[in-house]
């Protein structure tokens, strides 16, 4: 199932670019599960939304896929080149909150697959 973008997302990608430490806490706290703020320090939630922001700077959202009731692929596509990005987001049931995401470069998919 494809979904548009959200017209939220968007919208809100220069706040988050230029988000302070504690206004990317306070996000986080509202948007990510309990588990998921438990087992990582927020250190470490920090360190690596720094490490995604650097890695494809500023973007637009090309598309969003639910690949299961709680896990979505969401497609970036960096403003910087051009490259495509895939974020995989596990998502809570119960209140939609975050329990889980990671990232690629979709060439390094692309090359993962065709080794297969």
């Amino acid at each position: 199932m494809r979904h548009a973008a959200s017209r939220r997302g968007p919208s809100r990608q220069s706040e988050i670019r230029e988000a302070r430490d504690d206004e990317l806490k306070a996000r986080f706290t509202e948007h990510f599960g309990p588990g998921f703020l438990n087992d990582i320090p927020m250190d470490k939630h920090l360190s690596v939304f720094k490490q995604l922001r650097a890695d494809i700077g500023t973007n637009r959202i090309e598309r969003v896929e639910q690949l299961s009731p709680e896990e979505f692929a969401v497609l970036l596509v960096s403003e910087r080149d051009q490259s495509r990005w895939r974020v995989m987001m596990q998502s809570r049931r119960i209140d939609a909150r975050i329990s889980g995401w990671e990232w690629k470069r979709w060439s390094e998919l692309a090359a993962a697959s065709s080794r297969m």
